[in-house]
């Protein structure tokens, strides 16, 4: 089961940290989560990518975001191009499940 949480607008990468995706959740979803979570990317073209999170993060003043960014071991924009649906996968990854994550440039 799936859950959507945003649509990509843009995204940056973060050095060798990975990519932050924003707008992020939304602040109305009363979310919890935490690194690990499993996420499904869905891609405008049709493909998707599984991948886990790496961190939510707040960015900006104190004044109230309109979302939390997240964080994906991403290194590419192209891999998360703007209009991919973010979405939580609400049953658990298995250890041994292939997770399509791009490694950091050379």
């Amino acid at each position: 089961m799936e859950r959507l949480l945003f649509t990509v607008e843009d995204s940056f990468v973060v050095g060798w940290r990975g990519m932050v995706l924003v707008p992020g959740i939304s602040t109305d979803e009363g979310l919890r989560l935490k690194g690990g979570e499993a996420l499904i990317l869905k891609r405008p073209d049709g493909t998707e990518l599984a991948i886990k999170l790496a961190a939510v993060g707040w960015f900006g003043s104190h004044a109230k975001p309109r979302g939390f960014p997240i964080l994906v071991r991403a290194f590419d924009k192209r891999e998360v191009p703007a209009g991919t649906t973010v979405w939580l996968q609400t049953e658990l990854m298995s250890d041994d499940e292939e997770i399509e994550v791009a490694s950091a440039p050379r």
